[in-house]
């Protein structure tokens, strides 16, 4: 088994702001409090202490998460009792995705794990504890309830609208379900997750538990504590922000000179509008338009009916838990790195951000083949044409051939300039006519020899871009493509364990791991 890492910051694929703040561009230094480092994660830890005061509120998250005390796992327990008393975190979060959605879901859980478990091998004065907050208010189904697994998409096509995560498992879901779950062949690590999936996604189930019990399932004996924040208690505590970013048009005006700056250089992720808070409507989630006296009197009578945009929910987590860091992906990074002002206007500790770990599988065979072409790794995220290019300047260095054949071509005009020179002066202005139509000439010739080479090897190349495919493709990464399942079902728990081992977010690395 082989490991190779790139450094996120050097992939063109990646945003430019996250190449930025992986590279400590100086320019970059207001967005943040403390820097992705373990100073800076000790550094956040430190503030957190001083900006926390609602453990008692975070025991209610947990008893509603965690109702029953059977069935937890020893880690388990450990970091729950360490979040009611003195306890820190690492969140991550994403929405509850049919069957976990794409792959990179569980990298996120595993960053959170790997992250806490490096801090308290370094510091014993607070228990570090790994945090996944599932995102259930989202009421994107589109986007949310499809996954693909070998090729195949599976889909709820459902009525049912509203919050995802408040969704109930029906009959058309279960029947998803085990067209999903055929798939899986009859391995000890297939019959294992198909317990898994089949137990969470029991008919009358909300699609948040189904979500936790998954999570659960694989990373509960690793410590991570699954929550859904969405209750009562919490949003009585967002109230406050709720009415001012629909009185004062707060989180536009907090951010406003942060956005101003961004535009300048990146592509800004999530611009705050005047109002940034939803309201439930017969079950359906629905955007605030305008403050009206109808919205404020339900906000004072009843905050429960509200709901935090992308913009919101980063505070409405952060004032939750005591989070010293959040892990998320390049999108959420920036713009999580867009809310510092935000955060400082209501006066709630603002994370340490980190960059959530990027990984791929690729068997040995593929990577020997793809070696053995003369491609590296960085090659996987190159297009179709930039590798036929490379391919054939491999195997026939024509550019190498090009430029000798130019040159010859230049001495031979050049020496019969001089000689022309000598006899007719009048001349060489046709004599260099003549040499540039003829480099011209030769250019037209490689340009239809490399197309003729890349025919020639049309067969090597297509074999080498379906080895590209495994890890990258139209696309992009497939880590955001395809469900998780199909690595489990080759390596099983150990594998988790070992990425779990492998990984550290803040080396901002993608790891391809040969196996």
């Amino acid at each position: 088994m082989t490991t190779i890492k790139l450094k996120i910051q050097d992939l063109k694929t990646s945003p430019l702001l996250i190449r930025d703040y992986l590279k400590g561009k100086d320019d970059l230094s207001f967005l943040f409090e403390s820097e992705m480092s373990e100073a800076g994660l000790l550094q956040s830890l430190e503030s957190k202490m001083e900006n926390y005061s609602h453990r008692e509120l975070l025991s209610k998250v947990i008893a509603f998460n965690y109702p029953y005390k059977n069935n937890i796992e020893l880690k388990e327990a450990e970091n729950i009792e360490a979040l009611k008393s003195d306890g820190y975190a690492i969140a991550t979060a994403h929405q509850p995705n049919l069957f976990l959605g794409p792959f990179y879901t569980i990298t996120k859980a595993i960053s959170a794990i790997s992250i806490s478990n490096r801090l308290n091998n370094i510091q014993t004065n607070k228990r570090i504890v790994p945090v996944f907050v599932i995102g259930s208010e989202d009421h994107d189904k589109e986007e949310i309830l499809e996954t693909n697994l070998f090729g195949k998409n599976y889909r709820w096509n459902t009525a049912q609208s509203g919050s995802v995560g408040s969704m109930i498992v029906d009959e058309d879901l279960v029947c998803v379900l085990n067209e999903f779950l055929a798939t899986f062949g009859d391995s000890e690590n297939a019959r294992r997750l198909k317990n898994i999936f089949s137990d969470a996604y029991q008919i009358g189930h909300t699609i948040t538990f189904a979500t936790a019990s998954i999570l659960r399932s694989l990373f509960a004996k690793h410590g991570l504590i699954v929550l859904d924040i969405n209750i009562p208690a919490v949003k009585q505590e967002m109230k406050n922000i709720f009415l001012k970013d629909l009185r004062e048009n707060e989180a536009k005006k907090a951010t406003e000179s942060t956005i101003a700056y961004l535009l300048n250089s990146y592509h800004v992720q999530a611009s705050p509008l005047d109002i940034n808070t939803f309201v439930y409507e017969s079950g359906e989630r629905i955007k605030i338009k305008k403050a009206s006296k109808q919205v404020l009197e339900l906000l004072d009578a009843d905050p429960v009916c509200f709901s935090p945009s992308v913009i919101l929910r980063p505070l409405m987590q952060q004032l939750v838990l005591p989070s010293i860091a959040y892990v998320g992906g390049a999108a959420e990074v920036c713009y999580w790195l867009e809310l510092k002002e935000l955060f400082k206007a209501n006066k709630i500790h603002f994370p340490t951000v980190l960059l959530r770990d990027i990984y791929s599988v690729l068997d040995e065979k593929s990577w020997k083949r793809w070696q053995s072409a003369g491609l590296d790794a960085i090659d996987f995220i190159k297009s179709e044409e930039e590798i036929k290019k490379k391919i054939v300047g491999i195997n026939y260095d024509l550019e190498s051939l090009k430029s000798s054949s130019i040159q010859s071509l230049q001495q031979v005009f050049e020496s019969l300039g001089n000689v022309i020179m000598g006899l007719d002066a009048s001349l060489v202005g046709t004599v260099k006519k003549e040499e540039s139509n003829s480099v011209k000439s030769m250019q037209t010739i490689f340009s239809k020899l490399t197309k003729s080479m890349k025919l020639k090897e049309e067969a090597n190349i297509l074999s080498l871009l379906k080895i590209k495919s495994k890890i990258y493709n139209e696309k992009g990464l497939l880590e955001r493509q395809e469900n998780f399942s199909s690595y489990y079902i080759k390596y099983g728990d150990l594998w988790l364990s070992e990425m779990i081992e492998k990984l550290d977010p803040l080396q901002g690395e993608w790891t391809i791991n040969i196996r």
